[in-house]
């Protein structure tokens, strides 16, 4: 049968004259296995071995009465008490889930009560909670299934929670108890919440991970190979996609980091806001500059040598300044395309946030006059020359809250400058850390690539 997107589970399964039968460990008895029904029972260990639903209180193919109407139900989850926990629908892989199907059964489940709802395919699964007060339903931490169904539990998973408001806490320790909860008592944002998460982890490599990429199969046997292979590779980031568009780049990352020569990052596959269609021109391993903190493998070692992440970057680019530190250390960050994730992007401050302004230009002028080993101050004469003219174009396009969060983030800048002085490496490296071409020039590259292709 199909690989289907659960962890490898083992069953009973014979043939008999007139096809496969799988033995039902609910039902106690041998069932017809069709598309559907693989499913059924993959989602059914799911339940059980992952989730930790004991198998007394699960019923399959439940008949329920709705309005005089009986309904079947591929999964029903009860509590001990006897109300609905959890209402699956299995669909055969082949039935494509959108949100359309969704939105049909999510309503029509409204009358029972139950507190979840999951739909799956066995390739992708949808996961619910419902508010029958207000009359709507929100999708849960549904990317922590495939998280758990594709580590095989040989890896410890861990939440680093950043003091967070909402209930997403408590939502994990009762639905996902194998996860463990590290709770920092306030939030320290990427830099300081990762670097005193990570304190308290015990391993050899390390997977940082956002709360908004999706993982796939294998994805982690290639990168622990290289890792076992080549002690020299300090970090490593797999191919990342855009998770609502599969077929392109993401944003974040792409097929790995580089800087031009005014310290201006882009990636292969994403110059800019450009973002190129996976042709598998990027299907090769390779080193790069910097590996995206969206899923970032590192060795612990190393980042508890180089002090973790710089903690005045609070959000956004210290991923960058740590991978220059780590080049500048000798050690190599590699891109492998055999590892494979998709990320939503934005889950903590969308595109044109002016926080996000603020953060990046800030954090990019942090990371130059840390790192640039040659001829600091014209890069950041020249790098403020162009600030100033995205400034102007924000003035012009009425972003005034972009265009002030630049003077903010300059003036930010120059306060710090001492502090940055003192940071900056006294190592005779040979690493300039800068391509000779400029981001622009890609940039226009890639745009006349795209018009003519189209």
């Amino acid at each position: 049968m199909l690989q289907l997107d659960f962890p490898n589970y083992t069953f009973k399964i014979k043939n008999s004259g007139n096809g496969d039968y799988i033995f039902d460990e609910i039902r106690k008895k041998y069932i017809k296995l069709t598309k559907e029904e693989w499913v059924r029972q993959n989602c059914v260990k799911f339940l059980i071995n992952e989730k930790n639903f004991p198998s007394i209180l699960i019923n399959i193919e439940k008949t329920i009465k709705i309005n005089k109407i009986n309904k079947r139900y591929d999964i029903v989850v009860y509590k001990p008490d006897g109300r609905i926990k959890l209402l699956v629908e299995c669909k055969s892989p082949e039935i494509k889930i959108n949100q359309k199907t969704f939105d049909q059964i999510a309503v029509y489940n409204m009358n029972l009560k139950s507190e979840l709802l999951m739909v799956t395919n066995g390739l992708e699964h949808y996961y619910c909670q419902i508010n029958y007060e207000k009359g709507y339903y929100t999708f849960l931490k549904d990317l922590l299934i495939p998280l758990i169904t594709h580590n095989n539990n040989e890896n410890e998973i861990y939440v680093i929670d950043n003091n967070s408001s909402d209930d997403s806490i408590d939502y994990i320790k009762t639905n996902f108890p194998k996860i463990k909860i590290i709770e920092n008592p306030k939030n320290y944002g990427y830099a300081k919440g990762y670097n005193e998460g990570i304190k308290k982890i015990n391993a050899d490599i390390l997977c940082l991970l956002n709360n908004d990429v999706q993982v796939t199969k294998n994805w982690i046997t290639p990168i622990m190979d290289e890792f076992k292979v080549n002690s020299t590779t300090a970090a490593i980031q797999p191919k990342i996609l855009n998770y609502k568009n599969k077929d392109y780049f993401d944003y974040a990352g792409a097929a790995g980091g580089y800087m031009d020569c005014l310290g201006y990052p882009y990636c292969d596959g994403r110059v800019h806001n450009l973002l190129e269609k996976d042709n598998k021109q990027y299907d090769y391993n390779k080193e790069i500059f910097w590996a995206s903190g969206a899923c970032l493998f590192i060795r612990k070692e190393v980042f508890t040598n180089l002090n973790g992440f710089d903690e005045s970057f609070f959000n956004h680019m210290e991923e960058i300044d740590l991978c220059w530190r780590i080049l500048k250390s000798g050690f190599k960050i590699k891109y492998l395309y055999k590892s494979k994730v998709f990320h939503v992007g934005g889950a903590t401050l969308k595109y044109n946030d002016p926080k996000k302004t603020f953060y990046n230009f800030r954090n990019s002028l942090f990371t130059i006059t840390k790192n640039s080993e040659k001829n600091l101050f014209i890069k950041l004469f020249f790098k403020m020359i162009i600030d100033g003219l995205i400034g102007i174009y924000y003035l012009l396009t009425f972003k005034f809250l972009n265009l002030f969060a630049i003077i903010k983030a300059h003036f930010a800048f120059y306060m710090q400058i001492p502090r940055l002085i003192k940071q900056r490496s006294d190592t005779n490296s040979n690493f300039k850390g800068f391509e000779s071409t400029f981001l622009i020039t890609k940039y226009f590259k890639l745009k006349f690539v795209k018009f003519f292709s189209n």
